[in-house]
């Protein structure tokens, strides 16, 4: 009702009888039927909030989670006052980490990179809907260099989830989100977080900072990957359910 008639439960507890076009009353049932189906009210209503901003989002992007949220957060207070910065966001998805970011940082070069067409358009419409000056550009970081640039951030939320817990999500992650933005095998766990460790160290300007989100059960894991990987220094970080959800590495300084 909100998303239809701008009718919220105030609204509905003083005026119990608003009067519903029979166009909007169509759109109402359709949607019901589609969350009956446990199809996500993101992708219902065509869009979810994110850091104060509204996204669009599709079947074909992820819908962004809080716990990303609190990793962006945390990375515009960390980072505030030390722009302009150039930031690359990997598998920019809805394109809501590097949009964020290139709002918060006014003159930043902000650059965000998928391997999906699909997803690439989602994120291009929410750039142009809310004036965010980046780009975007298709690669998959599994087979393809990052883009020759020196970055002060990297940042990714790759997928990290084991293809083996799928009988233990609920169907409507399973069954509606993309599962190459969720899942990895069971065989390799860390398998962007590895390719992530083999390219971002050349890519990064000295004191720069490669920042992604993490499955908590393999948080000391990938400290103990990035350190080996040469990062001055790594750090593990909780979210507010006290789980490990992000690792920043930073790359050396020079002497």
């Amino acid at each position: 009702l909100q998303h239809y008639l701008g009718y919220s439960a105030k609204h509905y507890i003083l005026d119990e009888s608003h009067p519903v076009s029979a166009a909007v009353a169509r759109s109402l049932a359709t949607a019901i039927q589609r969350l009956t189906r446990q199809e996500p009210l993101q992708y219902v209503l065509g869009g979810t909030h994110f850091c104060g901003y509204y996204f669009k989002v599709t079947p074909d992007v992820l819908i962004p989670r809080p716990e990303t949220e609190e990793m962006v957060m945390w990375i515009i207070k960390h980072y505030k006052g030390k722009g302009p910065l150039t930031i690359l966001d990997v598998g920019t998805g809805s394109g809501c980490i590097a949009i964020t970011l290139a709002k918060a940082f006014a003159a930043s070069k902000v650059e965000g990179l998928d391997k999906s067409k699909k997803a690439l358009a989602v994120a291009q419409a929410n750039a142009s809907a809310l004036q965010a000056p980046l780009t975007f550009r298709q690669a998959n970081i599994l087979t393809t260099p990052l883009p020759e640039q020196h970055w002060d951030m990297i940042v990714s939320n790759p997928p990290y989830v084991l293809a083996s817990t799928k009988a233990t999500l609920e169907c409507s992650v399973v069954d509606y989100e993309p599962a190459e933005a969720l899942f990895v095998p069971d065989e390799r766990p860390l398998l962007f977080y590895e390719r992530l460790a083999a390219i971002v160290p050349n890519a990064l300007k000295p004191g720069g900072s490669l920042l992604v989100e993490i499955n908590e059960i393999f948080g000391e894991q990938i400290v103990a990957l990035f350190s080996a990987a040469g990062f001055a220094q790594v750090t593990l970080y909780h979210d507010l359910h006290g789980k490990a959800r992000w690792v920043v590495a930073q790359h050396a300084t020079l002497k």
